[in-house]
């Protein structure tokens, strides 16, 4: 895996872009990338369709994968992780060499993961509103 720092990553093709768009409505993902005014990056009308579809699997089974979509020979796993009201704050991304992905994934990868999520959600929970981070105008591309 190469050295990423500083750089910013499409939401659209990474694991936990993906995991915390799942959890946008249909009309803030139609506002960052579909039609004349997207605010993040315009999609083709094939693309917008693929990503709502595959966003709608993240939601149901919990996790997004990556597989070679923002590097080359890495995938990666990642969860979102929701805030007191239910609001996506963050995410949790395993990135992994492509090679050894399957032999994680089996070994309980995601459970994992859920479980690290849950556990930062729990904590998230119990931080008193006036020491949480101000979240709010975080660029989405």
């Amino acid at each position: 895996m190469g050295d990423r720092q500083g750089a910013v990553l499409p939401a659209y093709r990474a694991s936990a872009g993906k995991a915390m768009l799942s959890m946008l409505d249909q009309s803030e993902l139609e506002r960052l990338y579909h039609g004349e005014n997207a605010t993040a990056r315009r999609l083709t009308e094939e693309d917008y369709a693929a990503l709502v579809r595959e966003l709608g699997a993240v939601r149901d089974r919990g996790f997004a994968a990556n597989f070679e979509g923002t590097e080359e020979g890495v995938s990666a796993l990642g969860v979102a992780v929701s805030g007191p009201a239910g609001e996506v704050v963050c995410a949790i991304s395993m990135s992994i060499p492509q090679a050894r992905f399957r032999q994680v994934f089996d070994a309980g990868l995601v459970g994992q993961a859920l479980h690290t999520a849950k556990v930062r959600e729990e904590r998230l929970g119990k931080v008193p509103d006036d020491e949480k981070p101000d979240l709010t105008g975080a660029p989405v591309t």
